[in-house]
This record gives C-alpha cells, structure tokens and sequence, in this order.
C-alpha cells in the first residue's frame, strides 16, 4: 500500500520534513519526481510579487532543496534517479510568462549540470520539458486556453519514462512541443522574442 505525506512545498521547512519522514519510515527513494510548480499569464507588473515568491519557492527553491537532501544517499548506494518537470518553456523566455519561463529554463540547466557531475554514475537526472497538459495548472495560470490542444498527463508520464529509460538528459513530449523548441535555433533572439509575445499576449484572461 502506498504511503502519502502531504505538505505544502511553499512552507520554507516542507522539503525538510518530507526528507527526514521518509527516513523516519525507514524508506529508500528510487525515484524522486519533482513536478510541482505554479505560472501565471499576464504582464510582469500586474501580479502581486508575493505570487512571484511564490512561483520561485515552489519550481525552483524546493525542487532544488528536494534533489540536495536526497542526492547524497543516491550516490552513497550508487542507484537512484530523478525527474525534474521543466516545460517547453525552458527554451526561450517567455514574455506575459517571464518569472515562471525563468524558472524553468533554470530546471532544465540545472538537471543538465547535475547530469554532468554524476557521468560514470549509476544515478540519472532528466529534465522531462512537456508543453500544455491536462491538469489544474492552466486553470489557475490566468490563461485563456479556449484554443490551446492539450496533451494527455498519461501521454506526457509515459515519454517521460521512456526517454529516461534510454538514458536521455532531456525530454520535450510531442511532436508538435519538440518543433516548438527548435524555434530559437531557428530564428534570432529577438525574432523569437517577437513570436513567443504574439502567441502569448491574447492568451491572457482579463
């Protein structure tokens, strides 16, 4: 049966009390999967900046803090493997997005480094980078999805499993998002800059 700890990854002390749970449990981590995180559509100065603080909390700081407590055993036992959910929006910034493209183009650069440090390692660390999925994250995002096509949470799960079991350092699922991040390789930074804002700015609810 499985066990559930719920925490709020937003209070400062929850990484470190679902850490020290675990081995009070007296369990191993085989997988630690970092997939909470927050975005908000709108213009830079319009949201609160405690939403901000917020956002930086929850996909950066904790995820970060997650992989810090549970890294040292996984090299310790040399086994174990992790899984930061970035996004599409890892690749370019993201104007009408700015704090959250920000945060996870760190995901993907951070995962990436820790990829570097562990080679010759039995641990692994993969950045799964999905675009628009099904779940609440666009219905709390401020975002006008009447004509985004969503993919699957199952589809997404099951890329992400299979790219990390061929050993991949990143995943972006689908077709369609994998063409998406190829865009600033295509174009200029600022051209890029120009099409991400004209695809974003009338996403935004009023």
């Amino acid at each position: 049966m499985g066990k559930v700890i719920p925490l709020d990854l937003l209070l400062p002390d929850s990484p470190k009390i679902l850490f020290a749970a675990i081995q009070d449990m007296g369990l191993s981590v085989d997988y630690l999967i970092n997939n909470a995180g927050i975005g908000k559509f709108c213009h830079f100065e319009e949201a609160s900046f405690d939403t901000y603080q917020n956002m930086l909390t929850l996909n950066i700081h904790a995820l970060t803090e997650l992989c810090y407590l549970f890294l040292p055993t996984m090299k310790q036992t040399n086994s174990g493997d992790i899984i930061n959910v970035a996004s599409i929006g890892s690749f370019q910034p993201l104007p009408y997005q700015a704090v959250y493209g920000a945060s996870k183009t760190f995901v993907l650069n951070f995962s990436e480094a820790l990829t570097g440090e562990l080679l010759g390692s039995q641990v692994k660390v993969m950045a799964l980078c999905p675009g628009i999925t099904e779940s609440n994250f666009m219905s709390t995002a401020n975002a006008d999805t009447s004509t985004m096509k969503f993919s699957p949470a199952s589809k997404v799960v099951e890329d992400g499993l299979t790219a990390f079991a061929k050993g991949k350092t990143y995943k972006v699922s689908g077709l369609a998002s994998y063409l998406n991040s190829l865009v600033p390789r295509l174009f200029s930074r600022k051209q890029t800059l120009h099409n991400v804002a004209n695809m974003f700015k009338d996403r935004i609810l009023s």
